[in-house]
């Protein structure tokens, strides 16, 4: 009798719908990162989910709905993993916070690219969306840089410190064409970390000062 229950028969549905609104938004964090906001169909969306037809809609609204759902899991996702790395990383550098920052955010941005399709998507465009990323997630970390620097907030140091640490990970084809080297490999983000942790301390300079 117990599994004919009123509570029984509403935790089926109730999960068949978080099933289905993961689904959604798996599907969604690829695609727009991969094709962008005006690329990407309704259609196209529950396809690549494998859900049914207005279940989209249904659970989300709308195409933009599920877009800042999307962005903000994929966000978040990407920040856990930095906050996880960078303990991890202090530890093993004997509390240097920037060089742990910098060695969290570039095997962060090495796992998860998709964040940096989704900044490089949308700022191409003047749009709600560039500004929302810009306003809600991109002023975050340059507030943790300044945090863990110790230097004021600077749009200089943020985009010389960003462009560094992402650029191979963005546009990882130049790596793989000009210098035959794939630039999602352990070894590659080992070198790629005290590449930047050396030009940050050093300048142009090797890491012996000649």
């Amino acid at each position: 009798m117990a599994l004919h229950s009123p509570k029984i028969r509403q935790r089926a549905p109730q999960k068949r719908a978080e099933e289905t609104r993961r689904l959604l938004l798996e599907a969604a964090v690829e695609m727009f990162a991969t094709v962008g906001f005006e690329g990407v169909t309704v259609a196209a969306l529950e396809e690549e989910a494998g859900v049914q037809r207005g279940l989209l809609r249904y659970h989300f609204g709308g195409k933009d709905a599920l877009w800042l759902q999307a962005v903000d899991l994929a966000f978040a996702q990407s920040e856990a993993a930095i906050r996880e790395l960078f303990v991890e990383e202090l530890a093993k550098r004997e509390d240097d916070r920037l060089a742990a920052l910098i060695a969290a955010y570039i095997r962060g941005s090495a796992r998860h690219p998709e964040i940096l399709n989704f900044i490089m998507r949308e700022a191409k465009v003047e749009s709600d969306r560039r500004d929302y990323i810009a306003e809600k997630h991109v002023s975050r970390f340059a507030d943790m840089i300044s945090q863990v620097s110790g230097r004021p907030k600077s749009v200089y140091d943020f985009y010389a410190l960003a462009g560094a640490m992402n650029f191979v990970f963005i546009s990882p084809t130049g790596a793989r064409r000009i210098w035959e080297t794939e630039p999602f490999t352990d070894e590659f983000v080992e070198r790629h970390i005290e590449s930047v942790v050396n030009l940050v301390r050093h300048g142009w300079a090797t890491p012996d000062g000649k």
